[in-house]
């Protein structure tokens, strides 16, 4: 009985594990809603769209990368479309003016909030795609001032320098 115990427990331990670069095989028109879960657990969160379709938003941010998937389904629960939210041209789509709203819709959950009192500066950010500087790791920046984006960046960090950075490599 001990046994079937801990077995139940590591197989919950490894749901949670869900890794969700797998989404990127699910098949618009063929795959599911419940194969998403499955893949990848739970949604961290569900857009409810114009159209009666459902975006499921799943991220391996900040644990393990930059990967965000946006699984859209229909009312019927098939998947219409598969989309990695953290690339290079959504984060190029985040302007000046834009809500938290927007840019969630967009980029997903962030990897970090900060507040910073002097500047008046709410900074969320991202792990972004493979930099091309091998040995570094790029963040993008998303500057909002009263709920609104004020301005992006990006910071660039030497792995090297991780182990005196913590949180962020």
């Amino acid at each position: 009985m001990l046994r079937f115990a801990i077995f139940i427990v590591w197989l919950s331990i490894l749901g949670g594990c869900a890794n969700v670069e797998t989404l990127a095989t699910l098949k618009p028109g063929v795959s599911t809603r419940e194969e998403a879960i499955a893949k990848a657990g739970k949604p961290q969160y569900v857009w409810n769209n114009d159209d009666g379709t459902q975006t499921l938003e799943f991220t391996s941010e900040p644990d393990d990368g930059n990967n965000c998937f946006q699984v859209t389904v229909k009312p019927n629960g098939s998947v219409s479309k598969v989309q990695q939210a953290i690339t290079d041209d959504n984060m190029a789509r985040i302007h000046a003016g834009m809500t938290k709203e927007q840019v969630r819709r967009i980029l997903c959950a962030p990897r970090a909030i900060s507040h910073f009192p002097l500047s008046g500066e709410d900074v969320w950010d991202w792990n972004a795609p493979q930099d091309p500087i091998l040995g570094t790791l790029l963040i993008f920046n998303v500057h909002f001032k009263q709920d609104t984006v004020a301005r992006t960046s990006t910071t660039r960090i030497n792995r090297d320098d991780c182990g005196m950075i913590g949180d962020i490599c």
